[in-house]
């Protein structure tokens, strides 16, 4: 009995103790509101104080260290506000990137590149000195072997020390970036995202839609062995998926004339004519290391014709034809369509991927061919417009030129497009290199016109124009060549040899295969009496491989501001067309051709000029 009262007193005391605990949990829940929300905006305040405080903080930090790759040099304090580009790279970029078919995307505008923090610098540093540093050369840089200390000491008990640092310092002097937006030409796209505001709640902003950053690096790599400057002018392209691809890398040998203008972090350093003599002789030793003659100008344009399968057996394809008439090797390459892939082809190892920007850059990959054969060139990839997928997959297609010779300034113009224009959908640009060969300095251009007829008569004025604004007293020689997307006897022809008025303007160049196909059936006897018996139009056709036959000539090789029959320095000698031959698939090895492989829908023109004192 006693035992049922002390059970039924137990259970009478937890009841109560639930009740109170209910209560308690009632009266929070009643607790007033507005106190609540009080609480939750003090706490948000505390926090966004907090986030302003930094934001101060990181705003305030201007400067980037330039910090040494490679070696024991101390930090450099570089201050990006006061390194800005140059006017002269201002006009280089007016688009750095366009995208889409029906929607060409420009990205901002070159002199709006923005700080770059250290944070977010030091990847990219490391990525390149992981190029730089490889086995593998890099633009034509091949790091030094260094030897280790074991071998140092078998060297000095052999009495075999050289006594040489033969390393390498690299110094970072300029950097900045520069975020890639869609347009369609006026307009910037926007998505739209989500995000807490300052007071809790959900809103909707319209972000504009970047597809990836650009990083403008110029480093100074110091060889101690020959105490010689080289100065590298780099530009990273890093995608959604977060890998980098080197889209340009040029140098140019710094002399005592040229280092004090050069070492403002401006992206292209020209140099006048005392200065292409002073580093002629580091010059030369370049070109010899790559097999390639001193007293010639080989000048190639090809239309690689993009990601056309099979891509991977016809990218070999384009450098073994691109290499295969002895004493021809191109000292500069302008290339057509090439395009960089963020979504196809990266099938490969990270390594791979890491060191030749994968096989996402058909410009990278080219120049892995080469050099597999031994040869490295400096270039520059400018894309002109992206094909958008589905966001975020998309590709870029542009140009590129290559060069064994130094570039030492780099420029493209962003050609005008008609958006109503259904034939004009892809944004065309121009785009340029002055190299310093060893018979002097040349400007090459390369385009890939439109197939708008209307666009063609107003883009092939601005390309003139584009052309006349590298004018000066030196009259440095000209060179525009690519898929013009016309035939010999069209308007936009015309008017390049000032056979056709535009807007009351006439251009000035010459069309080379016509000077080649008169001069090349000139036959003499052993008389001095001469025949002349010129080529066919049909002999220059360049498009369309896929064709039982060639059928029409639409790639151009023009000259401006040289004669290039009678001048004393640059003369016209060869012209030669490549990529004609097929590989030959036999896959049953039945004896019969199972598949024909070009390397190109178009052919290649390749140019020779030759110095007339050889």
């Amino acid at each position: 009995m006693r035992s049922s009262q002390r059970n039924r007193q137990h259970n009478t005391q937890n009841q109560k103790k639930q009740r109170e605990m209910m209560m308690i949990n009632i009266n929070n829940n009643n607790r007033n509101p507005q106190q609540q929300c009080k609480n939750n905006i003090d706490f948000t305040r505390f926090i966004s104080l907090l986030l302003f405080a930094y934001l101060i903080v990181v705003t305030e930090c201007r400067v980037v260290p330039a910090t040494s790759l490679i070696g024991d040099i101390k930090p450099i304090p570089l201050n990006v506000e006061h390194n800005k580009p140059t006017q002269s790279q201002n006009t280089e970029s007016q688009n750095e990137s366009t995208p889409t078919t029906t929607t060409t995307a420009t990205s901002e505008q070159h002199h709006h590149q923005q700080q770059i923090f250290p944070a977010e610098l030091n990847p990219v540093r490391k990525y390149v000195l992981r190029r730089i540093k490889s086995k593998l050369p890099f633009c034509g840089f091949e790091y030094p072997k260094t030897n280790t200390k074991k071998e140092e000491n078998q060297n000095e008990q052999q009495g075999q020390s050289t006594g040489v640092n033969n390393s390498i310092d690299v110094t970072l002097v300029y950097a900045s970036k520069q975020d890639l937006h869609y347009s369609d030409g006026t307009n910037t796209m926007k998505k739209p995202e989500s995000r807490v505001n300052a007071h809790g709640r959900q809103e909707v902003y319209q972000n504009p839609i970047v597809f990836g950053t650009n990083y403008f690096l110029t480093f100074d790599l110091h060889n101690n062995t020959d105490d010689i400057t080289t100065r590298y002018n780099i530009t990273v392209f890093q995608d959604l998926e977060k890998l980098y691809s080197v889209t340009k890398c040029t140098h140019i040998i710094l002399t005592e004339n040229n280092k004090e203008e050069g070492s403002e972090g401006s992206d292209e350093t020209s140099e006048s004519t005392e200065n292409v003599e002073n580093s002629k002789e580091n010059d030369e030793k370049s070109i010899d290391n790559n097999n390639a003659s001193t007293d010639k100008l080989n000048i190639l344009s090809y239309n690689i014709w993009n990601y056309n399968d099979p891509w991977n057996t016809r990218k070999d394809i384009l450098v073994n034809v691109s290499l295969s008439i002895p004493d021809t090797i191109p000292h500069i390459i302008l290339w057509q369509e090439v395009r960089y892939s963020e979504h196809k082809h990266i099938n490969v190892l990270e390594e791979v991927r890491d060191k030749w920007g994968g096989g996402r850059s058909q410009a990278e990959a080219l120049l892995k061919g080469f050099h597999n054969h031994g040869i490295d060139y400096q270039y520059v990839y400018q894309p002109a417009m992206t094909y958008l997928k589905e966001y975020p997959t998309y590709e870029m297609e542009g140009l590129a030129i290559f060069s064994l010779y130094p570039i030492v300034q780099t420029s493209h113009r962003t050609l005008s497009r008609d958006i109503h224009d259904a034939t004009d959908e892809h944004q065309r640009i121009c785009l340029s290199a002055r190299i310093k060969t060893n018979l002097g300095l040349v400007d090459v251009f390369v385009t890939h016109m439109s197939l708008s007829n209307s666009a063609q008569l107003r883009n092939i004025v601005e390309i003139w124009e584009f052309m006349k604004s590298f004018d000066s007293d030196e009259k440095i020689p000209q060179f525009l060549m690519g898929d013009m997307n016309n035939k010999p006897d069209s308007l936009p022809v015309k008017f390049l040899l000032g056979e056709h008025e535009i807007s009351g303007k006439r251009g000035d160049l010459k069309d080379l295969w016509s000077i080649y196909s008169k001069n090349k059936g000139l036959v003499c006897d052993e008389f001095g009496v001469c025949t002349n018996t010129p080529l066919q139009e049909s002999d220059g056709y360049t498009f369309s491989t896929l064709n039982e036959k060639l059928t029409s000539r639409i790639d151009f090789v023009f000259a401006r501001n040289v004669d290039v029959e009678k001048d004393e320095v640059l003369r016209f000698r060869d012209m030669l067309l490549i990529g004609d031959k097929a590989l030959e698939i036999d896959k049953d090895n039945d004896g019969e051709v199972d598949k024909e492989i070009f390397a190109s829908d178009h052919l290649g023109l390749l140019t020779q000029f030759i110095s007339p004192k050889r």
